[in-house]
């Protein structure tokens, strides 16, 4: 996903409006990617390792992992 956005990122207006299409395209497939579910098992098992771990106050926001993995610690 870094690649792509750098990609895009890079190219000029022109280009970024011709490719526009494909490019979102690419976006809204990544999440079925087999590299992607193997990334987001790999970093969700180490978050909720480490993660557990935090002592939290009531009222102190989720966090961003906490709200990407569905889960409260």
């Amino acid at each position: 996903m870094d690649i792509l956005n750098s990609k895009y990122i890079g190219m000029t207006k022109e280009k970024r409006l011709k490719n526009l299409s494909s490019i979102a395209k690419r976006i809204t497939e990544f999440r079925y990617d087999n590299d992607h579910k193997e990334i987001k098992e790999v970093v969700s098992e180490a978050a909720k390792t480490h993660l557990s771990s935090i002592k939290r106050k009531p009222g102190d926001s989720p966090g961003f992992l906490s709200l990407w993995l569905g889960t409260s610690f």
